[in-house]
This record gives structure tokens, C-alpha cells and sequence, in this order.
């Protein structure tokens, strides 16, 4: 589960007592930062000023929910909106493990699986008492698209099913204002041209 419903998972738990926990894991606590801090968290120039367009067209708090991410940063002790430091990343590095050790500490061993998805179906299946499909595993990370090089991972063929409502939504945007733009300085220029003539035609008369 993604935040904040992941920190909510002792008083899921508790609340759910004949539950089953599943606890994922990355190969070890540096691929989970390096994974972690190559998201796209706040970002600046064109998809910033993207992201306020869209939060203004439809009425989105963005700014309070960058203020969310900070939230849920500092809950395992990161902070992406500063340039990562070696403390930075020891702090972010350190929450996570803090995480995992106070989850396997709190949850009995029948209640709990620990599980990386390069497991595939037995482990978790065996765990939930069902059937392995005939299907394979599904691998694809999709999120990978929403990450710093923003513009490199719109040309990569999955990745870019990630960007494809906003690359349908912005271009049809700005049409639209170019459009109203064009009406009104056809309007503009209609009026300027309305006036000319009948000041043309007052001096005409006149003389």
C-alpha cells in the first residue's frame, strides 16, 4: 500500500486481528532509496508550472499536497524537497530499515510475510492459501515513469502509457486559449476596424 495508508498498519492490524500481513521489501535498504528518491517529488519549471495549470483548471490544492509528501517524508525521516546529503540519504536509508524491523518485531511470524516481488507467485500464494496462477508474475513497474528524467521515460514504450492522458490533456488545453485568443483579437480588430470606418465616414461628410 502507498501513504499514508501504510502508516496506518498497527491499527489495521489491530482492528483486524485474524488479518494476514504482507510486508515488501527491495533487495536491500540502498536499491529501496535509490528507487525512492528517483520519483519525481517536487518538481520545478515546465511540469511545475504543468501540474499548477491542471491544479488550477480543476481546482487542486497542489500545493497541499507537495505539503502532504513533506508529511509522509518526515514520518521515516526523508526530505526530498532539500538536495540529498549523505545524512539525508543515512536518515531516509534508516527509516526504512526502522520500518521493516518494528513491522517483523510487532506481527507473529504465522501472521506475517515478508516478500519480495522477485519471489513471484509460490511464496505468496503458499501464504494466502490459494492456488499459483498459470499466468506469470507481473514484473512491470510502471511508477518508474513518474521519476526525474521525465522526458526520457515519455519515449520509452511502456513507461510512456504513464503520460499519455497529459500529453492528450495539455495540448488540447492550450488549443483551447489559442483559440479564444484568436476570437478576441478578431473581435478586437473588428471593432478597431467598425470604428475607423465611421470615423472615416463622419470626415467624409463633414467635408
Amino acid at each position: 500500500l502507498d501513504v499514508p495508508t501504510v502508516y496506518g498498519w498497527e491499527d489495521l492490524a489491530s482492528r483486524y486481528p485474524e488479518s494476514k500481513v504482507i510486508l515488501t521489501v527491495r533487495d536491500s535498504p540502498e536499491k529501496w532509496y535509490k528507487s525512492f528518491a528517483s520519483k519525481l517529488h517536487f518538481p520545478t519549471g515546465f511540469i511545475e508550472f504543468s501540474m499548477r495549470y491542471v491544479g488550477w483548471y480543476y481546482n487542486l490544492d497542489v500545493d497541499g499536497f507537495w505539503t502532504f509528501l513533506d508529511r509522509n517524508q518526515e514520518k521515516i525521516g526523508c526530505n526530498f524537497r532539500k538536495n540529498q546529503t549523505e545524512e539525508l540519504k543515512a536518515s531516509c536509508i534508516q527509516g526504512y530499515i526502522d520500518h521493516n524491523a518494528k513491522v517483523q518485531a510487532t506481527i507473529p511470524s504465522d501472521r506475517l510475510l515478508v516478500f519480495n516481488l522477485k519471489q513471484g507467485w509460490k511464496p505468496l500464494c503458499d501464504f494466502l492459501g490459494v492456488p499459483v496462477p498459470d499466468i506469470p508474475f507481473p514484473q512491470r513497474d510502471i511508477t518508474k515513469g513518474i521519476t526525474s528524467d521525465v522526458f526520457t521515460d515519455m519515449m520509452d514504450p511502456i513507461l510512456s502509457m504513464n503520460f499519455r492522458p497529459f500529453l492528450w490533456f495539455m495540448p488540447l488545453h492550450f488549443l483551447n486559449f489559442y483559440l479564444l485568443y484568436r476570437l478576441c483579437r478578431c473581435c478586437l480588430r473588428r471593432c478597431c476596424c467598425r470604428g475607423g470606418s465611421k470615423k472615416a465616414a463622419s470626415e467624409k461628410k463633414d467635408s
